[in-house]
């Protein structure tokens, strides 16, 4: 595995980029030159100096850092110090800059040109410590596909939900995975609600558990108080966005086919049936499409 950037090297990336950038230009950078949104990978409500740093080390844990770094250097041809901490950086990751004194090309490989640069997959490159003064890895952070939202009297069925969307590449917010000993779960579901662009509502049977598991105190629909919140938010963000948030009411074995059985504001939204086991993996082919906003077969 090729080694992390000197701490000092990101250190002085950080000033550089926080100086030479505004958060409008930066935007458009990471958008244009690395195809994301730049509000889909780090938080943005914060000051401009933690955008950047936040920007770094995502950019680090997914195998982004070079391609960024040289993107955001060519958008600033006469910041010579931006070039040289560019240069630095390249050097420490995989030998010099294409074009520098000593000429010497990349290693085989690896792609110099952002266009050819391949989007992040799940499996990182080399990661940036998690605390600039300090050389420890963070483990990488999950770039959310999809939230599930669900009762906890139906999780053994959101499990496998969960744990088929992950077997197809499809990166899935659950409580059970993303959630650590320490974490204000409430602040980590905001967070994650705010920045995932398909939000996934299981719906399960309204007097029992999962897959007829005994009798359970739910509401009419199902729900339960936090995934209430949980749906309220997401039609929050779907009727003030644009484009607006998908989201899949997902109906879970035992849940009736009536059109109640959905809360009010999704009855509208077409949705994935799930009853018996023989349609398990066609309907979860059938949410992966909705996931993907991929129609036809």
């Amino acid at each position: 595995m090729p080694p992390n950037p000197q701490p000092e090297t990101l250190r002085r990336l950080v000033e550089l980029l926080t100086s030479a950038f505004d958060r409008g230009e930066l935007t458009q950078v990471v958008q244009f030159e690395l195809g994301e949104t730049l509000a889909n990978v780090v938080a943005t409500d914060g000051s401009f100096a933690e955008l950047v740093f936040d920007l770094v080390q995502w950019a680090g844990r997914h195998g982004r850092l070079e391609p960024l770094a040289e993107a955001l250097a060519r958008a600033r041809p006469g910041r010579a110090d931006l070039q040289e901490v560019v240069r630095s950086l390249r050097g420490e990751l995989n030998g010099p800059l294409p074009g520098s004194p000593t000429g010497s090309q990349a290693p085989p490989g690896r792609s110099t040109p952002v266009a050819s640069t391949p989007r992040a997959t799940g499996n990182p490159a080399p990661r940036l410590p998690s605390n600039l003064d300090s050389a420890a890895e963070a483990p990488a952070p999950r770039t959310h596909q999809v939230f599930l939202s669900y009762n906890s009297a139906h999780r053994a069925d959101v499990v496998r939900v969960a744990e088929w969307l992950e077997s197809r590449g499809i990166t899935t917010w659950f409580d059970q995975w993303d959630l650590l000993p320490g974490d204000l779960a409430q602040v980590e579901m905001t967070r994650a609600l705010e920045l995932v662009p398909v939000v996934v509502i299981c719906l399960g049977p309204t007097g029992q558990g999962p897959t007829g598991q005994g009798p359970t105190d739910l509401g009419p629909t199902g729900l339960g108080p936090w995934q209430s919140q949980e749906m309220q938010a997401a039609i929050a963000r779907r009727v003030s966005q644009s484009p607006p948030l998908r989201i899949i009411p997902l109906l879970l074995p035992g849940t009736a086919s009536t059109p109640n059985v959905v809360p009010l504001f999704l009855r509208g939204t077409i949705w994935a049936r799930w009853q018996t086991e023989s349609e398990f993996e066609p309907v979860m082919q059938q949410l992966q499409r909705g996931i993907e906003g991929r129609r036809g077969q």
